[in-house]
């Protein structure tokens, strides 16, 4: 997943759906609407999903820079004689 839609789904995943979820649930509630607590927990269970994919990504993510960092070879001093 390359960073652009990393970040966009963490947007989503973080700001977007748990104001949704929110609005929703809220909406439902006030005007007695059905099926308000199964939508709403239907949101919350994509929402968790997503974050879950998200965290498993960062993750994968980390572990290659860490990996990439570390095979990194240490520049030689320029000021040794040799």
């Amino acid at each position: 997943m390359d960073n652009k839609l990393y970040d966009i789904l963490k947007y989503v995943a973080m700001i977007v759906m748990p104001a949704v979820i929110a609005l929703v649930g809220s909406i439902f509630n006030i005007w007695h609407l059905p099926y308000g607590v199964e939508i709403t927990e239907t949101l919350a269970a994509i929402n968790a999903c997503l974050g879950a994919i998200l965290g498993v990504s960062s993750a994968q993510y980390n572990k290659a820079v860490a990996e990439a960092v570390s095979n990194v070879p240490e520049p030689e001093d320029a000021n040794e004689d040799d």
